[in-house]
């Protein structure tokens, strides 16, 4: 798992901290240039927007119909501040699709369960 392969979803969970679901992609530290790593983020998250957006997460997971979805960055290393300032994000083919963002680290995200 790695911001590198922005096609692929990491993780999807139940979130531990609203009624809905998490859909999470996995920093796992190997990106060392930090614009690289924001703008791979930004990939992976616009990636997982269009999965939503489109009706394909429903599709694939029936059960999630008329949950709330929130996209996560957990990253091993402590994210950069252009990361943490990205809070949510909208897709450029459905702008009604508004979708909150959490950029934190591994650790962080496990400890607030």
């Amino acid at each position: 798992m790695s911001l590198k392969n922005t096609d692929l979803i990491d993780v999807i969970a139940q979130s531990p901290h609203f009624d809905g679901y998490d859909i999470i992609a996995v920093d796992s530290g190997d990106i060392v240039d930090e614009i690289e790593r924001y703008n791979l983020m930004i990939k992976k998250l616009s990636s997982y927007m269009e999965y939503i957006a489109s009706g394909q997460v429903l599709e694939n997971n029936p059960d999630m119909e008329g949950k709330n979805f929130r996209l996560c960055v957990l990253c091993k290393t402590e994210p950069n501040e252009a990361m943490l300032q990205v809070e949510a994000l909208k897709t450029r083919t459905e702008p009604s699709f508004r979708f909150p963002v959490l950029v934190t680290t591994q650790q962080a995200y496990l400890e607030s369960t």
